[in-house]
């Protein structure tokens, strides 16, 4: 995938690593450990999740990384590469959740890679819904014929078999051909600091992928990025061909937003 081409037609912001405490956890945890499945780079120092004091005055440094950048470049799409475990956390059906934030089980992974999307319940709905849509077909698209639609079909199958069938509520999956993307608001966090729900009036799209990337290594971990990639790719790919649309504001033009996505 060349950059230039898009980098040519919209600013694209990437924050590397915005939790360093976090990363220095894990690379401890996995040196002791290098086969359990850690969850800890979500925690900074003093072992919070910092994420829940975004957007609020804090003495923690890194939960003030996305909201600047937010403000400094009000971008109209926001992607969050994230990841899962890679394999069952727990013992299958041992009653383990992931509250608040999802009402599901991570007990048995049921993809490879998936996404998830939200949409402000505004007056922005409409399109914010409609993007979402035309995002997550065009990600489905981008991994047809792919090792990783394989692969979801089979960690789908898995996740029918002894999830789902079971316990349809705590096991939800809304799938696609070649990719499980799940839209439903009931299963989407809902927290203030998720950014499309912050800024309903220009944020268009707000995506997060989720790979199985915890706890792997070599080969794997590098089709976890392989699966990243593409994924992002097919949102590029959206932005770059949709047209910019202006509107006129006290004398001058100004983008309509938030943009509808094609």
């Amino acid at each position: 995938m060349s950059s230039s081409r898009y980098i040519k037609k919209m600013n694209v912001i990437i924050i590397p690593l915005a939790n360093p405490d976090g990363y220095e956890i894990m690379e401890c945890l996995t040196k002791e450990h290098p086969k359990w499945k850690h969850h800890a780079a979500r925690f900074n120092a003093v072992g919070l999740e910092f994420a829940h004091v975004k957007f609020r005055k804090s003495v923690f440094g890194e939960a003030n990384v996305l909201p600047l950048i937010l403000k400094k470049w009000a971008p109209d799409i926001v992607i969050d590469d994230h990841g899962i475990p890679a394999r069952e956390w727990v013992q299958p059906f041992a009653g383990y959740a992931c509250p608040p934030i999802f009402p599901v089980s991570y007990t048995v992974p049921s993809a490879k890679i998936y996404g998830i999307g939200r949409y402000a319940d505004d007056d922005t709905k409409e399109i914010q819904a409609q993007n979402l849509d035309l995002v997550a077909e065009r990600v489905n698209r981008m991994f047809d014929g792919s090792t990783f639609a394989q692969e979801n079909a089979y960690w789908r199958d898995r996740y029918y078999k002894y999830g789902t069938t079971w316990d349809p509520d705590k096991y939800p999956i809304e799938e696609m051909g070649n990719i499980n993307f799940y839209r439903s608001m009931e299963v989407t966090p809902t927290y203030s600091s998720v950014s499309i729900l912050r800024y309903p009036q220009w944020v268009a799209l707000d995506i997060i992928s989720e790979v199985a990337d915890e706890i792997v290594y070599g080969e794997e971990l590098l089709s976890c990025m392989a699966a990243h990639q593409l994924f992002n790719q097919a949102i590029l790919e959206a932005a770059l061909a949709t047209p910019l649309n202006k509107q006129k504001q006290s004398g001058r033009y100004i983008k309509k937003r938030p943009i509808e996505i094609r």
